[in-house]
């Protein structure tokens, strides 16, 4: 509690000038703190986590965001997440991977059949007109 006081007193005998730099100082410091914990500590495994390391540094600069959400990524990530599921656990990664490409190619095989289908009735209304 005294070393408390002793520092108070001190802040109090600087100027404006070097009481700007002080606390310029202990902003730059404890960012540096801030950085050094996410790097050693953190994995970025987590995308909240990341993305959170990103808000840090953008909220400074843009400001709070009004609305934000994570959904489209937890989306993104469902799918990685069922297929670890619906594997055996061993070697997930490469299940995890097959999964994932033959659920795209179904999806693209759906979206050229819808395609194929549009073309042709749009071919047959241009025909009969």
């Amino acid at each position: 509690m005294q070393q408390q006081t002793e520092v108070q007193v001190l802040v109090q005998d600087l100027t404006m000038s070097e009481k700007s730099r002080v606390l310029q100082e202990n902003t730059l410091e404890c960012l540096e703190l801030v950085d050094e914990i996410l790097k050693d500590v953190t994995d970025y495994n987590f995308l909240i986590i990341h993305q959170i390391y990103h808000y840090m540094k953008q909220i400074p600069k843009f400001g709070v965001l009004g609305q934000d959400s994570n959904k489209i990524s937890e989306t993104m990530y469902n799918t990685f997440k069922d297929a670890y599921e619906w594997s055996n656990k061993a070697n997930s990664s490469s299940q995890i991977v097959t999964t994932y490409t033959r659920d795209h190619i179904f999806a693209m095989k759906d979206l050229t059949i819808k395609t194929w289908n549009w073309v042709r009735e749009e071919d047959e209304l241009t025909k009969s007109i």
